[in-house]
């Protein structure tokens, strides 16, 4: 029995291991999911003993906390994955904004609407409550293209089926000025969404007019939707255009402007036969999946912007991160307990708060009124953080070239930084190496929460294109590759790096 365990953990069957243990897991997963039960509710009441997925911050989430109190919620950040969630079996009922529907054919996903919620919610955009003259000049502009049928026009051309082949009109929008600072979604179909690699949807096209209306440019930067009112808050916007709904709590922190739109809520779950797979072969399904996911509306482009932004922000927080990780060595190392302090004070605070905290408080507390871009406040978040690790990395390696060595140098007659740079650097280096190769790699996958403060790096893009496709297999194994190859590539640079460095 154990020449047989030794056998199958050889080097040479760890990969077969690995495929027999991810086709098992498959198996069980397939065969826990048919064991769901279809339960049709007929209220909130009924919902609460199932799994219930719902819009983080939304206000779906707040009624189904208060009235559903012994149901498991599942909060997600995007209404695209809440139907994926439950087409999928990982949640019972998704509720959610009756828009989302529109054109997510969900019968086809083996879904129905379950029941519908009585009330209706006034959807708006949303100001700052010192920024009245903006919020006035919308509520004009919205009064204006209600009486000439225009917004009649536009909620025809997005909010019915017709979102399927609907494109942007041509918006003439001007191209100097103080710009619009608009925080948006790109994952909230089909209010705002991204289509052939630009924005559109009801409140895109909204926006879009709106500037065009008081003569300024627009830029808009999608957030999470839990993030948007924190970056009006904090002025890095100037307005929400997003399917947000005006509510009491709300209006205690924005300034919302007239409706535009009325909206409202539908509870979604699995029919009965969503059990019904389809028959089209496996390479059928991957030519489709490729078409769908990649081709259509150019959506390659995405991943390639998303894939220059990881390598952008990964490459300089790399580089930035040792400078600084050899300044703070500098300071540990130093005879003066100040200094000493310092290092050790800023080392545990970095490794003690978690990244995604981290860069958060520095987009919205530390860079919120400042014109540095989301993109440089993510490559300063990321190098003061990989900064921390790599002064401990150089402080041990250092530290553990026998003193020996820096005494042998100073009898040939070098002098103290010759020393250092010619016998106890490269000593230093070859201890220090493997593990820089670890903590770089560990940074190019933790930049995946950048999408957090309005980047679109790999995972935004991914996060994108299953907005649209509600296919969550092929986008996130694409990225999956493109991750390792990046870690790869990076592990090969700093392996050859080692080499040409430490030689002797």
């Amino acid at each position: 029995m154990v020449n047989i365990f030794t056998l199958f953990f050889k080097k040479k069957h760890i990969s077969f291991a690995f495929l027999v243990i991810m086709l098992a897991s498959t198996i069980l997963f397939s065969a826990c999911e048919n064991k769901h039960e279809t339960k049709i509710p007929k209220s909130l009441d009924e919902l609460a003993e199932g799994k219930v997925a719902v819009l983080l911050g939304s206000v779906q989430d707040l009624k189904v906390t208060k009235e559903c109190k012994n149901s498991e919620m599942m909060r997600m950040t995007s209404c695209p994955e809440l139907l994926t969630a439950v087409e999928k079996g990982l949640a019972d009922y998704a509720v959610l904004d009756s828009a989302s529907i529109v054109g997510a054919n969900i019968t086809g996903r083996g879904m129905q609407v379950n029941f519908t919620l009585p009330d209706h919610m006034p959807i708006a955009m949303a100001f700052r409550h010192n920024d009245t003259e903006l919020c006035a000049q919308f509520n004009q502009f919205l009064a204006e293209i209600e009486k000439s049928g225009l917004l009649n026009e536009i909620r025809e051309r997005w909010m019915t089926d017709k979102v399927l082949t609907a494109k942007m009109p041509k918006i003439n929008i001007p191209t100097t000025g103080t710009p619009i600072r608009v925080a948006t979604l790109d994952n909230d179909f089909p209010a705002t969404f991204i289509k052939d690699g630009e924005f559109a949807g009801l409140t895109t096209e909204l926006a879009y007019r709106f500037a065009e209306y008081i003569g300024r440019p627009i830029e808009l930067k999608a957030y999470e939707f839990s993030s948007t009112i924190p970056t009006l808050v904090t002025g890095k916007a100037d307005m929400i255009a997003c399917f947000m709904a005006v509510t009491e709590e709300r209006s205690k922190s924005v300034l919302f402007s007239d409706p535009y739109y009325m909206s409202g809520s539908a509870c979604i779950g699995r029919s009965a036969d969503s059990k019904a797979m389809n028959d089209n072969g496996l390479w059928s399904k991957l030519k489709s999946g490729f078409e769908k996911n990649i081709i259509a509306e150019q959506r390659w482009k995405l991943l390639v912007d998303g894939l220059w932004e990881t390598i952008f922000i990964s490459i300089f927080a790399i580089l930035f991160g040792t400078v600084i990780g050899c300044m703070i060595c500098a300071l540990r190392m130093s005879r003066r307990q100040l200094c000493r302090g310092i290092a050790i004070a800023y080392v545990e605070i970095m490794r003690g708060v978690p990244i995604l905290v981290f860069l958060m408080v520095m987009f919205y507390i530390a860079f919120a009124t400042s014109k540095v871009t989301a993109t440089w406040v993510a490559i300063i978040a990321f190098a003061m953080n990989f900064g921390a690790y790599v002064s401990e990395m150089f402080r041990t390696g250092i530290e553990g070239v026998d003193h020996g060595q820096v005494e042998a140098g100073r009898a040939l007659g070098f002098s103290k930084s010759s020393t250092f740079i010619n016998f106890v650097l490269p000593q230093a280096l070859r201890n220090v190496f493997p593990v820089f190769k670890g903590e770089a790699v560990s940074l190019i996958k933790n930049t995946s929460v950048v999408g957090y403060i309005a980047i679109q790096d790999l995972t935004k893009a991914s996060d994108i294109i299953r907005s649209r496709t509600f296919d969550a297999f092929f986008p996130l194994i694409i990225i999956t590759i493109i991750y390792f190859i990046l870690a790869w590539l990076l592990g090969v640079g700093l392996d050859y790096l080692n080499k040409k460095t430490t030689r002797r």
